[in-house]
């Protein structure tokens, strides 16, 4: 037969038996030769393969013969509607913006907010307990205080000290300088004014001497011719004793001023000006080692009172960090929380131990929804920002929404890895790519909007480009040679002619046929 020939189907009438096959054509009677009757074993496997030879032919038949076999193939019609190129996806609602609020307190939850409370910046969403940290944060504020206080008194002793030793130091400069005066005193000895004045006391002296006497020689000869008495005689020569003893007196110093200080008187006075010197240079060294030691202290004193502050403001950061609250207004969601190796829908519950750093919750700013969707690698080369869009919710089924994309990714991530940050690539895996993109809702009402819920399915339909009139056909009649390039099998007269193919604009379910096929045709669907 001259003519295209297609694959029968093979029809089952029961389960595990097959339907007896059309004949192909006439039926050749088989001889077999005398030589091979009357051959032993061998002439046994002759028989065999000829027998196999025979059931590979006739499935062979039953493969491409198949003329006089009724065949039933699924086609579809060449037809003409209209073709805007659009684009359907499958995403979800979320919010404008999404804030995840992670712990930084490990402990015990013990209060939480209800999920979908509107809170604003500050306000508390979770709380740990913290009741271990109480009693650490009272220690730590009362060793605050007792640095403080250390710092205090250590202050008030430098204090103390300096102005103490100021007086110290004063007596002992004063001391100096006494013996300093005295010692030129001594090597000065006598002065000229005294040595003048030790001359006048001793001429002085003497000329008393002289007149006590004169006068004792007039009243003894008075007395001796009765004109006087004894007793005045007596007085008498008391006032020349009284006399001589001053002139002695004033002898003695005069020869002292004449003759000047001694040695021993010096060296007296030099070892006394010694004496303070040292006397002073102890006194400031005490007062500059006490001042450093004390100086010391309240550096180290200080020192630990600002360790103190920093212990008890890293414990009083820990504590308010057991309540964790909103970093921005908006509603707090505590669905979609990464508990353990994936991410659970359940939200956290009072008495759940949670981590250090794991998420808690998140905080979604609901002033404004969006639309997120993944679209394919093979068709985000058609997509733009500012493109319209028409978007139908499951929980609003008689009702469309408009919007436009607002936003592509600029990295393509795979699809695994886009829904789940848990996915990972491995070797071997067929990758599908998507480009993650946000629409925007064009004109949603305040009402609406407050029906919708953040997660809601969204059935996307993004227009590629205008509606126009063509001619399409669905993407199953449409097949691809080892070129690459797209053909498609025209069913007429009970045979297949393959045709190629010029596409044009495309959605999920049909494309438009360019050139290559007629309104109205039959083509084979695979």
């Amino acid at each position: 037969m001259s003519s295209t020939r297609t694959k029968p189907q093979t029809k089952f009438e029961n389960a595990g038996h097959s339907a007896p096959l059309a004949p192909i054509g006439p039926v050749v009677p088989i001889r077999v030769p005398s030589a091979v009757k009357e051959s032993g074993s061998s002439s046994k496997w002759l028989i065999i393969l000829v027998v196999c030879c025979i059931g590979i032919a006739i499935v062979a038949a039953t493969v491409f013969g198949g003329g006089g076999t009724d065949v039933t193939i699924k086609t579809a019609t060449v037809e003409r509607a209209d073709c805007g190129g659009s684009l359907h996806e499958l995403g979800a609602i979320e919010a404008l913006t999404e804030t995840p609020v992670l712990s930084p307190f490990q402990g015990e939850v013990v209060w939480k907010i209800d999920d979908g409370t509107f809170v604003e910046a500050g306000e508390p969403i979770v709380r740990f307990d913290s009741s271990n940290l109480e009693e650490d944060l009272v220690t730590a504020d009362q060793t605050l205080k007792d640095r403080e206080d250390s710092v205090h008194r250590v202050e008030s002793q430098l204090n103390y000290t300096r102005e103490r030793y100021q007086c110290l130091v004063r007596q002992k400069e004063i001391a100096l300088k006494q013996a300093e005066l005295d010692r030129d005193e001594i090597y000065n000895f006598p002065h000229e004014a005294d040595r003048k004045d030790g001359e006048l006391a001793l001429e002085s002296a003497d000329l008393s001497l002289a007149a006590a006497k004169h006068e004792l020689e007039i009243t003894e000869d008075l007395s001796k011719r009765g004109f006087v008495a004894d007793a005045q005689r007596k007085k008498k020569a008391l006032d020349v004793a009284t006399n001589t003893v001053n002139y002695l007196k004033a002898k003695v110093i005069h020869d002292a001023q004449t003759e000047g200080s001694t040695l021993d008187a010096k060296r007296v006075a030099d070892l006394a000006v010694k004496d303070a010197q040292k006397q002073l240079a102890v006194t400031t060294f005490n007062r500059d080692a006490d001042l450093k030691v004390y100086s010391a202290q309240l550096t180290l004193s200080k020192i630990q009172f600002e360790n103190a502050q920093r212990d008890l403001k890293r414990k009083q950061k820990v504590y308010d960090s057991a309540t964790i609250r909103a970093p921005v207004r908006g509603r707090a969601s505590f669905i979609d929380v990464w508990k353990g190796p994936g991410k659970s829908n359940t939200p956290i519950q009072i008495g759940e131990q949670r981590p250090q750093g794991s998420d808690l919750c998140v905080i979604c700013d609901v002033s404004a929804l969006r639309v997120r969707v993944l679209i394919s690698e093979a068709d985000v080369k058609n997509v733009a920002v500012e493109q319209p869009a028409e978007i139908k919710l499951r929980a609003f089924p008689n009702t469309s929404f408009k919007a436009k994309v607002s936003k592509l990714a600029l990295v393509a991530q795979d699809k695994n890895v886009a829904l789940s940050g848990l996915a990972s690539r491995r070797n071997g895996e067929a990758f599908v790519n998507v480009v993650e993109a946000k629409l925007d809702f064009d004109g949603l009402a305040p009402e609406m909007m407050k029906k919708m819920r953040i997660g809601y399915t969204a059935e996307v339909t993004i227009n590629l480009c205008p509606v126009v009139s063509a001619l399409r056909i669905p993407w199953t009649a449409v097949a691809y040679d080892k070129d690459g390039a797209p053909y498609a099998d025209v069913v007429s007269g009970g045979s297949t002619t393959r045709r190629m193919l010029k596409l044009g604009r495309y959605d999920n379910n049909a494309v438009e046929i360019v050139d290559g096929l007629k309104e109205g045709e039959k083509v084979r669907v695979n």
